[in-house]
């Protein structure tokens, strides 16, 4: 496309004029255009030197905001419990040491029968753990139109820490009428970890004990022959009595034994049970199945 100007100056002008004019138009313009480049760079070195710590500033802020999490998308989601229209979630929570709770409401204007909750890895599909009806609910985990139930479990696989966001897939199985259809709807819990209850372990029930003779702390009359079981111990004062898979020949080995290792694995013949202080040892014939 032909321009109607040379160097700003109108062509026909521009043409009619000697080369020296020529020359000196074209220094002139070049001059101009220099000027107007200077100009502009040192508008934008002011702006810089005016500006500059205000920007500087800001990106402290921001940096600082996210060194702290403060704008994880994660942390910024509100907490939030969902299942299916007419289930609400009433109160949820979640621990770093592997609790949850979830207070769920039935309003979906009939009763529901066979409930079984789950919560699992959104991503993976992989089951976290499998929720216990601990309040509300009846017969076979039913729960009535309009009626309360609290859902646990103290088990969940928790890698979360306390104060960072967990985000879980809801498993909520269900049938209208006992032993009828199941019918499985999923949900979404998003909730901040709050700070972990230790929960202790109990010791292994050991199952049932015949023996001539059970030693008492208090005494050296001691029992009646028959079956003893975990509670009558505890009732005689024998403390925290635990079972171990031994027999005569290394009596003495388990004597000395840690009396808070587990003991019940499968099927055994014979056991020795000590007090919680490791006194009044004593061997007998284990009847029974220890618990899994």
């Amino acid at each position: 496309m032909v321009t109607n100007t040379i160097h700003g100056i109108k062509r026909r002008t521009y043409n009619g004029l000697p080369k020296w004019a020529k020359e000196a138009i074209k220094i002139a313009y070049k001059n101009r255009l220099k000027e107007k480049v200077k100009r502009g760079g040192q508008a934008s070195m002011e702006f810089l030197m005016t500006y500059g710590w205000a920007i500087l500033v800001v990106m402290a802020a921001i940096g600082a905001l996210a060194y702290f999490g403060v704008l994880d998308s994660a942390n910024i989601i509100p907490a939030s419990c969902t299942i299916v229209p007419g289930i609400d979630c009433e109160d949820f929570r979640i621990t770093e040491t592997g609790q949850v709770e979830i207070n769920i409401l039935n309003g979906q204007g009939q009763n529901l029968n066979d409930i079984s909750i789950s919560l699992a890895d959104p991503d993976t599909k992989a089951t976290l753990c499998i929720l216990t009806c601990t309040e509300g609910c009846s017969g076979s985990n039913a729960l009535s139109n309009g009626a309360s139930s609290r859902w646990s479990s103290d088990n969940c696989i928790i890698s979360e820490t306390k104060g960072s966001k967990f985000k879980g897939e809801l498993v909520f199985e269900y049938s209208l009428t006992a032993e009828g259809i199941s019918h499985t709807k999923k949900g979404l819990l998003i909730t901040g970890v709050e700070e972990g209850i230790e929960v202790p372990e109990e010791p292994p029930l050991c199952g049932g004990f015949t023996r001539p003779f059970c030693p008492d702390m208090t005494g050296p009359e001691g029992i009646e022959d028959g079956v003893v079981n975990f509670e009558d111990m505890m009732y005689l004062g024998m403390g925290m009595a635990l079972c171990y898979e031994t027999s005569p020949e290394n009596f003495e080995q388990y004597w000395k034994a840690d009396f808070n290792q587990d003991c019940c694995i499968g099927e055994i013949d014979q056991v020795c049970f000590g007090s919680y202080y490791g006194q009044n040892i004593d061997c007998a014939t284990f009847v029974g199945t220890c618990p899994v």
